[in-house]
């Protein structure tokens, strides 16, 4: 018989998987987070000893200091160098440190003073006479690029931050409307595989799903994991040695330009990405920012006085610039990601009031809850006026900053045609994830597996793709990167998760109209089919607005799908687990499932009323994408 699952049953499920976390997990210093819920630090876990030899003298590098913000472990005094080598080679999680004494510019003698950095990952490194460093691998310098491909095509990719498709942010993008999605491809089932910012730009980097790419910090978490859910990506080890750039630039000679948001802001051209972009201008500011601009004294650019000090002009006019230095010179690409319409959402002032009418809509997932939810929804309380004038006002806001966007683009696009390289590059127009406004009761942001957080928009545009051209594919950003290669005649490697979506987009490989590269990529690629797309997310720790609406919680770490079955059915599936990052979603807490041609603002959680046969098929195909790697993966 079908088990009937009832809210005090959800309540005591979520309580035995804590208690399964605690006695699994012991190893870690858990605290209770609430209702019986263990969580955990923001860090792996720091058991045993580190792999760090501090006999091995061509470890240790007098006058570098190596710098890695985001990966310290640990900051201590100490006497000497050697103490806080000894430190690391104590801590399971250290892979590198770093020794200064800031205040005499000394190491020749001990000191209380001493400061020691231990960090995880290989770290920045610079020369600091003050320094002494340890390093099993300080990353080499950046290979110069390839030979430029003679009759490969630009690429340009466009890539907005927190634009959804569903809930009004598409509707504001009208240029882009007729310039790119009426004269190329859109993708009309398209979502993200991870909604948040960090893990959906390093999959989009990397070709791969977020269990290939994740670090080994437990869940539920005490505490914000970091920025945008940096916190759970291994970005040194598993994501800057693999952007798929780096391949253009040194196998097929690109040019390659950053511009706007990197992961979740402040990459600042890590050494252990390898030099993957020539051109680097990074900044998430609104107005009058400060960018890391790796052609200006200091590398800082302060964008005041800069044209209007408006973000996403700013790194548009410094992108159109960049463009007239190198097209034509080699092939490009072009990562343009600007932030909008990310909160706070801050207009230009030329559009501070356009929009008066926008709204979030009244859809009927807005202000819906029940108890067969997972706990982040189903405690969310009823809006009220308040929130909901909040909503609006954010919704606003949303548009008036993606006019700014679809300016920008169209822009972006004058100029290449202005330089003639317009009909040789493909364009490429998408979102890192959806969003929430008012929709099952969260008043802002993503994170959830609903089709608002997940349904992005994906145009192409380029030779050989036809206008008007309409695909219902399975995709994901994990497509991304081998596509692009594949543009460049340039194969998947083994270890990317994803699948070139070319040889849907481009229907006959002998069109003289398309790059040779392109052409033959086309020709010797297996034309891609899939009947799901995967969804995965770690909680990145509590996280409420003023109070009243919790953003993200213990309960919505999941594992997930969107399926078509076998006579045409469509579903989402999810299953919760808590505590997924250590057990590897073996102890499933609350499982979801959504009727989506019935239910399509998915509402109602059907799981209870569903078959075994339905079941069986969810699980095996959810668990197959979670396990898969490479090759494995659909």
């Amino acid at each position: 018989a079908d088990v009937v699952v009832t809210e005090a049953m959800l309540s005591w499920s979520a309580l035995l998987a804590a208690l399964l976390a605690t006695v699994l997990y012991s190893d870690v210093n858990a605290i209770d987070c609430g209702d019986g819920i263990k969580c955990y630090p923001c860090s792996e876990p720091s058991v045993g000893v580190s792999t760090f030899d501090c006999s091995n003298t061509s470890n240790i590098h007098k006058g570098v200091c190596i710098h890695d913000h985001k990966g310290i472990v640990k900051s201590l005094h100490v006497s000497t160098p050697d103490e806080c080598c000894a430190a690391c080679a104590s801590d399971k999680q250290c892979d590198g440190w770093t020794a200064w004494d800031a205040s005499t510019g000394s190491l020749t003698e001990p000191s209380a003073q001493l400061s020691c950095n231990l960090f995880k990952g290989t770290g920045t490194a610079v020369p600091g006479p003050t320094c002494v460093s340890g390093s099993p691998a300080l990353p080499p310098p950046p290979a110069p690029p390839g030979p430029p491909c003679k009759d490969c095509p630009n690429i340009l990719l466009m890539f907005t931050d927190d634009q959804d498709l569903l809930i009004g942010g598409w509707t504001p993008m009208s240029k882009t409307k007729l310039h790119i999605q009426d004269k190329g491809a859109a993708f009309t089932n398209w979502r993200i595989h991870t909604p948040i910012c960090a893990p959906s730009r390093s999959e989009l980097m990397s070709g791969r799903y977020f269990h290939n790419i994740k670090n080994d910090v437990y869940t539920p978490n005490n505490a914000l994991c970091g920025s945008g859910a940096v916190g759970h990506v291994d970005l040194n080890n598993k994501v800057y040695p693999n952007m798929f750039a780096n391949k253009l630039r040194i196998e097929k000679g690109y040019a390659t330009g950053l511009f706007g948001k990197c992961m979740n802001g402040g990459c600042q051209n890590p050494a252990s990405m390898a030099g993957a972009f020539d051109r680097w201008f990074e900044g998430t500011s609104y107005q009058d920012g400060s960018y890391f601009d790796n052609e200006s004294p200091g590398n800082k650019f302060n964008a005041k006085g800069y044209h209007s000090g408006y973000g996403t002009s700013v790194i548009g006019n410094k992108t159109i610039e960049w463009l007239r230095t190198v097209a034509g010179k080699r092939p490009f690409f072009v990562y343009f990601a600007p932030h909008a319409p990310h909160s706070p959402a801050t207009p230009s002032a030329w559009y501070k009031d356009a929009c008066v009418n926008v709204t979030s809509p009244r859809n009927p997932a807005f202000n819906w809850s029940t108890p067969l939810f997972h706990n982040l929804v189903s405690r969310q309380p009823v809006l009220n006026d308040k929130d909901a004038l909040q909503i609006d006002t954010l919704a606003r806001k949303r548009c008036q900053t993606l006019l700014s966007v679809d300016d920008s683009y169209s822009e972006i696009l004058n100029t290449l045609e202005e330089l003639g390289v317009a009909n040789n590059t493909y364009v490429l127009v998408s979102s890192d994830h959806g969003y929430n406004l008012g929709q099952h009761r969260l008043p802002s942001n993503k994170f959830l597996l609903y089709e608002h957080s997940l349904r992005i928009p994906m145009l192409f545009r380029g030779p050989g793709i036809k206008a008007g051209t309409k695909l219902d594919f399975y995709g994901t950003n994990v497509d991304l990167a081998p596509t692009m290669l594949g543009m460049a005649g340039i194969e998947r490697p083994e270890d990317m998760d994803g699948r070139s979506v070319l040889p849907l987009l481009i229907r006959d490989p002998d069109d003289k109209a398309v790059p040779a590269p392109t052409r033959q990529h086309v020709k010797s690629t297996q034309v891609p089919q899939r009947t799901s797309s995967f969804h995965e997310y770690y909680n990145q720790g509590p996280w409420e607005i003023n109070t009243r609406h919790p953003l993200d919680d213990w309960s919505n770490t999941y594992i997930g799908i969107t399926l078509t079955t076998d006579d045409g059915h469509h579903y989402k599936y999810a299953e919760y687990d808590p505590t997924g990052s250590q057990s590897n979603f073996t102890n499933v807490d609350v499982y979801e499932l959504f009727d989506l041609d019935a239910d399509p603002y998915e509402l109602h959680n059907i799981y209870n009323q569903s078959n075994q046969k339905l079941r069986t098929l969810l699980h095996t195909t959810v668990r197959q994408w979670y396990e898969c790697t490479g090759a494995s993966c659909l």
